[in-house]
């Protein structure tokens, strides 16, 4: 530590007056006694704040580390649960199924329309009683009409869980892609945090050398 030479010289002229007998060399031993612990108290408190910082650097790393850990963890639970933790192989499986459902409605919607077309023709017939059909004709409408209401319900089904199956997808997609910047804005993280500790550490090392 640097000594100042105002003080020095303050220090020698009131060990002279009290004792003429002090040279000089005398002076500076009684300088550095008296600088010495200030130096070793200042190295020991700077050793102090970088354990300090160290702990608590190593908590925070811990912390961070452990949230990386859960949120991979995360990725390839929801790959294991939908088959893929890639974010565009999910967008495009959710637009193969939105292609499905496109087809789907457009068969419910024909079937649906024959079906009430024959149903209305079938009521207008009955209604008026001028069907000159006979009994067989009028039950093979009514047989036609009960297939497609079966044809109806099976492609209802179908698309509903066709609908659920694009949502899921659409939900799996967006979870992938928000878990997966997580990881990426942790591990940089981590990282500063692994080389501030090793700064400290060297900082550490060097005190009282």
């Amino acid at each position: 530590m640097k000594r100042s030479p105002v003080a020095f010289t303050i220090l020698c002229v009131s060990l002279l007056a009290l004792a003429p007998h002090c040279d000089e060399q005398r002076c500076f031993a009684a300088d550095e006694a008296i600088e010495k612990p200030k130096e070793q108290q200042l190295e020991q408190t700077r050793k102090d704040e970088l354990l300090l910082r160290i702990e608590r650097l190593e908590k925070i790393l811990a912390d961070a580390e452990n949230k990386t850990r859960k949120k991979r963890n995360e990725l390839s639970g929801l790959a294991d649960r939908i088959g893929s933790a890639d974010s565009s192989t999910l967008n495009r499986a959710q637009q193969t199924s939105l292609e499905q459902i496109g087809v789907l409605r457009g068969e419910l919607t024909k079937i649906r329309l024959k079906r009430i077309m024959a149903e209305a023709k079938l009521q207008a017939r009955e209604k008026l009683q001028k069907s000159n059909e006979d009994e067989a004709s009028i039950s093979k409408r009514k047989l036609k009409i009960e297939t497609w209401i079966k044809q109806e319900t099976q492609l209802a089904e179908e698309l509903e869980q066709l609908t659920k199956e694009s949502r899921k997808y659409g939900r799996a997609s967006i979870d992938v892609e928000m878990t997966r910047k997580e990881i990426d804005s942790l591990d940089p993280v981590v990282t500063r945090i692994i080389q501030e500790i090793e700064r400290s550490k060297l900082e550490l090392q060097k005190i009282g050398k």
